[in-house]
């Protein structure tokens, strides 16, 4: 397997020259502070969710011939990141979370405005939605396209984002047990939505032979959403952050939340000896997402 460093690197290179070519053709009138927030703005991260679609398209590729160039999961991978960013640099911004650092660097509101931060995560997502749906019609499955800006709407991971906001607001009225149920959906709105947006588009895309491989990959990206999103928690609340919101370890416990994360851990390595076992790097690239905790 290519070392993560590697497809990040890859990653990391087509979006930044995704990003360039792109503002290199904004009008005279447009500021050159815009093209800088930009960058700013889609550099750095894990690239998880890009690395994702590349893992399974080698994958697929060690078993049959795949037709669709490389070039073509790098448009819709390189999409998926960028439209990533631009949910961060909405969800920084004082109206939402107020976070005035991400990815170890100022937020784009807290260095370039508010009102440039709004701007900025528009026109990202303009930029993802334009690289994805190059990449279905490059594939000729451009019927599928919908499904992307259906993940990120008011039914999935936007649909998350005002139901924290009136979760977060009105916590206490809610009993313990519903608490958690709220802060599983949430979770699952937000997080687990994208990775599944990954698995179902690079179906979508290369049309494996097996018919039954969008089915299991679906259910991968329930269980590695949720483990995702559950370790995430699990760090923060050890780390001391996040003080003041309710994330799954102020909900059901910090032992609770461990145990929990053990149980997902364990669904998906039965998923990797089954339906799963011609999926090597995908599973290499599990352990390296989710590694076991004490």
């Amino acid at each position: 397997m290519e070392s993560y460093a590697t497809y990040k690197k890859e990653i990391d290179e087509y979006v930044t020259n995704a990003v360039k070519i792109a503002t290199d053709l904004y009008p005279y009138l447009v500021p050159q502070y815009f093209a800088e927030a930009i960058k700013h703005a889609s550099e750095g991260g894990k690239r998880l969710r890009g690395i994702l679609a590349l893992v399974i398209y080698d994958d697929i590729c060690l078993t049959e011939q795949i037709k669709v160039e490389r070039k073509t999961v790098l448009d819709f991978a390189a999409g998926i990141e960028i439209l990533h960013a631009y949910t961060l640099v909405h969800d920084d911004m004082p109206c939402m979370d107020n976070d005035s650092v991400r990815r170890g660097k100022p937020s784009v509101h807290a260095k370039y405005g508010e009102a440039t931060a709004l701007l900025v995560g528009d026109e990202l997502q303009a930029l993802g939605y334009a690289l994805t749906f190059r990449a279905f019609c490059s594939a000729n499955q451009a019927r599928y396209f919908e499904n992307i800006p259906k993940r990120f709407s008011g039914r999935g991971l936007i649909g998350g984002q005002i139901a924290e906001v009136e979760f977060v607001k009105n916590a206490q009225f809610f009993a313990k047990d519903k608490q958690e149920a709220q802060r599983t959906q949430i979770n699952t709105l937000k997080t687990t939505e994208l990775f599944s947006c990954v698995c179902e588009g690079i179906c979508n895309i290369l049309q494996p032979k097996d018919g039954f491989l969008s089915v299991y990959l679906a259910k991968f990206a329930t269980y590695f959403g949720n483990a995702f999103q559950i370790k995430d928690d699990i760090e923060d609340f050890l780390n001391g952050q996040d003080a003041g919101e309710f994330n799954y370890c102020e909900v059901v416990g910090l032992d609770a939340a461990k145990s929990v994360y053990k149980v997902v851990l364990k669904l998906l390595d039965g998923l990797f000896e089954d339906s799963l076992s011609e999926m090597p790097l995908l599973k290499m690239l599990t352990q390296i997402a989710l590694p076991e905790l004490d």
